[in-house]
């Protein structure tokens, strides 16, 4: 099956998933939800991202019992609805995800695989894909959900759209209106639709700060300090991992191109949709 792939994906590992849950000990992947006025610190970050959680899970309708969490990353929004009293499965491809879910929840399991791959006798009430609608593409999405959803099951969508073609992201973000297109091809119905743009910008504006406050100028003391202590050896080495290199350039040009506030405002947009099967 055509899958697509990220460039900050590497051998089972999502450097992404990495550095927010390793690095900066986060407990949560996603953008934030913040109110208005409030100062972008790493403690805000946190707080946002934990209203980001609340405000999702209470989006899920009533009758809703069992949920199927697509790309669950660190597994914040899987637990926050498992302690809800859902039963909650939850999957991701990459392979250190699974020690952030507990063993012993008789109301949450984590299984590493793709959506696109992933395959199961149990129906679910409700599909939550919580920015990881743009791992696959979009038909490829909606027809794995038909498998999987019961008859007037839901699809609860939280994740970043293009508002056109402009790849500029540098990941195939979906288009408004052509996935809005595709979920009715494929009969799903939409019962809500809410944009939370403003309340997750924030969070890009203070990474993209961090970066190039921190992540530029300690990369940059670092390779001076090598050519000046080691530079036959620092060389070397530049030669032997010279792939590599490069290939962390690109996820730091990536980085600060998606973080960049001013680019996200004019041409992408955080939205949340909740679809229902037609039948």
């Amino acid at each position: 099956m055509k899958t697509k792939k990220y460039i900050t994906q590497y051998e089972g590992i999502d450097m992404e998933l990495f550095f927010c849950s390793e690095l900066l000990k986060l407990e949560s992947l996603h953008y934030g939800y913040w109110n208005p006025g409030e100062e972008l610190t790493l403690s805000n970050v946190r707080i946002a991202q934990k209203r980001y959680t609340d405000t999702l899970v209470n989006l899920i309708p009533k009758g809703v019992k069992t949920i199927l969490d697509v790309g669950c990353g660190i597994g914040d929004v899987s637990k926050a609805a498992a302690k809800k009293g859902y039963s909650v499965t939850a999957i991701s491809p990459d392979k250190n995800q699974g020690k952030y879910f507990p063993k012993n929840d008789k109301n949450l399991q984590f299984t590493r695989s793709k959506f696109e791959e992933f395959n199961s006798n149990k129906k679910f009430d409700l599909i939550l894909m919580s920015e990881s609608q743009n791992y696959f593409y979009t038909d490829i999405g909606f027809q794995k959900c038909l498998k999987l959803l019961k008859p007037k099951g839901h699809l609860l969508v939280s994740g970043l759209f293009s508002k056109s073609k402009d790849d500029h992201f540098g990941f195939n973000t979906s288009i408004k209106k052509e996935y809005l297109d595709a979920a009715n091809e494929h009969g799903f119905n939409i019962k809500k639709s809410i944009d939370i743009s403003k309340q997750t910008l924030p969070t890009l504006t203070y990474t993209h700060r961090r970066i190039n406050e921190y992540v530029v100028p300690t990369t940059q003391m670092i390779e001076h300090y090598l050519y000046a202590t080691s530079p036959v050896k620092t060389k070397i080495m530049k030669v032997l991992f010279n792939k590599q290199i490069k290939d962390m350039k690109k996820v730091y040009e990536f980085y600060n191109k998606v973080t960049d506030p001013k680019i996200f405002k004019a041409k992408a947009e955080y939205l949340r949709f909740l679809f229902q099967r037609n039948n």
